[in-house]
């Protein structure tokens, strides 16, 4: 049998024997805490795909509200679907990019300080538990 932490016996009752199961069990593991750098990356890459997928609903948007002020002879026409409903966009993508992975960093560094002052806390806790000497 394999050694291990946990240990539990058990009783055939057929035979009024004991027997001890034996389970490995699995050691805890810190989870790693993600660099400042991939959530840079994290989320400047959801912030472009983001702009990406949403702006030709934009354009059509924006289309369609200019052309119902326009009289009939101007309005504007509806171009092809393709690269012209993504003209402008390059800008859009580049700084909500970087608006997301700045709101990524931001909250990782929050979530890093909230295990910081939870620790602290605890660590309060303990010394006031600790009786003094008189």
């Amino acid at each position: 049998m394999l050694a291990s932490s946990f240990e539990s016996s058990h009783r055939l009752p057929e035979q009024g024997r004991s027997f001890c199961i034996m389970s490995a069990a699995a050691p805890v593991e810190k989870k790693k805490k993600p660099s400042a750098l991939r959530s840079i990356i994290a989320g400047s890459s959801a912030g472009a795909v983001e702009i990406a997928i949403t702006y030709p609903a934009e354009f059509a948007k924006t289309r369609s509200q200019l052309n119902r002020r326009l009289a009939a002879g101007k309005k504007l026409p509806w171009p092809p679907f393709g690269s012209q409903w993504y003209a402008g966009c390059t800008t859009l993508i580049i700084g909500n990019s970087i608006k997301a992975g700045v709101r990524f960093v931001a909250f990782d560094a929050y979530k890093n300080m909230k295990d910081v002052v939870s620790v602290l806390q605890e660590a309060k806790i303990m010394k006031s538990a600790i009786p003094l000497k008189p």
